[in-house]
């Protein structure tokens, strides 16, 4: 199956306020995204994983510093089969730092899945790029 998804947020009457398309993307067991997380200015991340398989995933997310470092205990969530979920980045790592400037996230499951990582700043969104890891 092949299709993209498209996150759209407006007002009435018919407002846009933000519009934004995930692209196609092959399930795969490691990825990898940026991250940006500021919550004075009101910017916050988050990811969202999808599980196309036919058994639960179990997925494990780990914050990074711009040099690798992790920020944080790595988290773990498990999504059954044919389901999605998505969650904040202040939600997997709620005693991580607050601010997160230049990092990056690495997700890797147990099974394929495919993922997609959204920016927030107030009302205003964009999807972030994920990319496959060797």
């Amino acid at each position: 199956m092949v299709g993209f998804l498209t996150f759209l947020e407006g007002q009435q009457p018919g407002k846009l306020i933000s519009l934004a398309t995930v692209l196609a993307a092959t399930p795969g067991t490691r990825a990898g995204t940026g991250v940006t997380q500021y919550p004075a200015v009101g910017t916050s991340a988050a990811v969202a994983a999808a599980n196309p398989g036919t058994a639960p995933a179990t997925i494990t997310f780990q914050l990074l510093d711009g040099s690798g470092t992790q920020l944080a205990p790595a988290a773990t969530r498990t999504i059954a089969a044919s389901h999605q979920t998505a969650f904040f980045v202040s939600e997997l790592f709620p005693n991580g730092p607050p601010v997160v400037l230049g990092g990056s996230m690495r997700i890797t499951s147990d099974k394929p899945i495919v993922s997609t990582a959204l920016l927030f700043q107030g009302n205003l969104f964009a999807t972030l790029p994920v990319f496959e890891l060797p």
